[in-house]
């Protein structure tokens, strides 16, 4: 009966484990996305702006606007909405995309440059650039890696340790 009573104590002490390694790893996993695609209007170099939130629940967003590029319109409502020089500031209440109208000098993609503040958790980080569609077709996906959780590490760690038991199991 001993073994068994031992066997559990190290289940449950890598279950805890693997709970502790998740919750920092989930907490802390803000991913803001922003998407430029050709404007859907046959207008002079108008693009579409698409910032996807992930996990940023309460904060804010500023977009740096390039020299080159104006602001047109955004649908996000206006009482979350601020526009000072060339920084667009938006207020976010959840996690519901933001979508924003630009016009381009010429047919490039701008370098758009944005932060993020999570003021839940007091967690800052930039706006990833996603694919990005210019006149042309061009494509460019941000070289910045997604970070990984520890949740497949928890996941790989508790299954050694299961085949580690029940394999000293069979053998008394």
């Amino acid at each position: 009966m001993k073994p068994l009573l031992n066997q559990f104590t190290w289940l449950t002490l890598l279950i805890l484990l693997g709970y502790l390694m998740i919750i920092p790893a989930s907490s802390s996993e803000i991913i803001v996305t922003r998407d430029i695609q050709q404007g859907k209007e046959d207008s002079d170099n108008v693009m579409d702006v698409t910032l996807t939130l992930n996990g940023l629940e309460k904060g804010g967003i500023i977009e740096t606007l390039p020299t080159g590029v104006t602001f047109q319109s955004t649908a996000f409502p206006q009482e979350m909405f601020s526009k000072s020089g060339n920084n667009l500031i938006f207020a976010i209440i959840n996690d519901t995309p933001v979508h924003y109208k630009i016009q381009v000098s010429d047919e490039s993609i701008p370098k758009i440059i944005g932060k993020w503040e999570d003021i839940q958790d007091g967690v800052k980080g930039e706006v990833r650039d996603g694919i990005l569609s210019s006149f042309q077709g061009q494509t460019n996906k941000s070289d910045k890696p997604a970070r990984s959780s520890g949740i497949s590490i928890c996941i790989v760690l508790i299954a050694l340790s299961l085949l580690l038991m029940i394999r000293r199991g069979n053998k008394e």
